[in-house]
């Protein structure tokens, strides 16, 4: 039977919550139509042994890869060359779906031929559930072409589902071994898409406020050079493809995802506590300005303008206003 959703599951060390993700397939009624791809990126404890009971008793739906560690984007690339579905989506293993959400949403899927398809989501936190409303005024059930699109939105990845075939024609794949790649992701699906389709549904069910996050304090941290990394790699890409974008809508959509993550690097300095990285940003903003200077000139940082007129300086500034604006808030 044709495939109409394949699912890429990110598992690494995860034998206590993937039950709940694969949980939430299974429970589907259409579940013969989904092709859900587990890749086990490397796990040393039981997530391996979790995974192959539910492989063993649905193998016509579930398929489990094997792989070294290699980071979440090595599990998306290993995923998108084995799918089989028409469509692709992408999901954590830490995270689930709604199943009457996921059905109703499949039922679309098996009416409608669009590059890509755009949902909202409930951001799930320890104590309350929040719908993140990115279909927003678009109508749905309308096709868009991609030049309707305001360049100034940007589709977080757990709202998306690609056509499986226009992203891999694409041939770009998502660095391994990095954080953030989530990023590369949304960049290759603006490239790739032409036809865009809003639904309303909340089919991805995204678990946050978890300690270990990458998004933590902590996380960023440890791991703010690789966000650094992707918004390297992708102006790079941005700048070899920018003659060859079929329109001024793209180009500008491709740009702008690219200046929200440098936004992004100077707005998580101000969370750091520490400064023993502080010149690992200014090596990163002055690289891009020496190779990039025809697009970085038309970088707007916003309100973080005023960090590259003395680092040092201004990201203690930066940090104690941080700090002094958390303390009115919390009184």
């Amino acid at each position: 039977m044709d495939k109409i959703l394949s699912v890429s599951i990110a598992a690494y060390n995860v034998e206590d919550v993937i039950g709940k993700c694969l949980d939430s397939f299974i429970d589907s009624q259409f579940l013969s139509l989904l092709d859900i791809i587990i890749v086990d990126d490397g796990s040393v404890d039981k997530t391996s042994t979790v995974t192959r009971k539910y492989v063993n008793k649905y193998p016509d739906s579930l398929r489990l890869i094997s792989k070294k560690n290699g980071g979440h984007g090595s599990t998306i690339n290993i995923a998108i060359l084995n799918a089989k579905g028409k469509y692709f989506k992408v999901v954590d293993s830490d995270d689930w779906v709604d199943t009457g959400a996921l059905d109703r949403f499949i039922q679309t899927l098996l009416n409608v031929d669009v590059d890509l398809l755009i949902n909202d989501y409930n951001g799930v936190y320890p104590n309350r559930i929040l719908k993140e409303d990115i279909c927003r005024n678009y109508m749905v059930g309308k096709v868009y072409s991609f030049n309707e699109i305001d360049p100034f939105y940007y589709i977080p990845m757990h709202a998306i589902t690609i056509k499986t075939i226009s992203y891999k024609k694409l041939e770009y794949t998502i660095s391994e071994n990095c954080f953030y790649v989530d990023t590369e992701y949304v960049f290759f699906v603006g490239m790739c898409s032409k036809t865009i389709l809003f639904n309303k549904e909340c089919v991805y069910q995204y678990r946050l406020g978890q300690e270990g996050q990458s998004v933590s304090k902590a996380g960023i941290y440890k791991h703010i050079e690789d966000l650094m990394c992707v918004i390297e790699k992708l102006m790079r890409i941005y700048t070899f493809e920018s003659p060859r974008i079929d329109s001024l809508v793209r180009k500008q959509y491709l740009f702008l995802i690219i200046q929200s993550r440098c936004q992004m690097v100077f707005r998580w300095y101000l969370t750091i506590n520490q400064s023993d990285k502080d010149k690992k940003l200014k090596q990163f903003y002055d690289y891009m300005n020496q190779n990039f200077p025809g697009y970085m000139k038309n970088i707007n940082l916003g309100i973080y303008d005023f960090i590259p007129i003395n680092y040092t300086a201004m990201l203690c500034i930066g940090r104690l206003m941080k700090k002094f604006k958390n303390y009115l808030w919390k009184k």
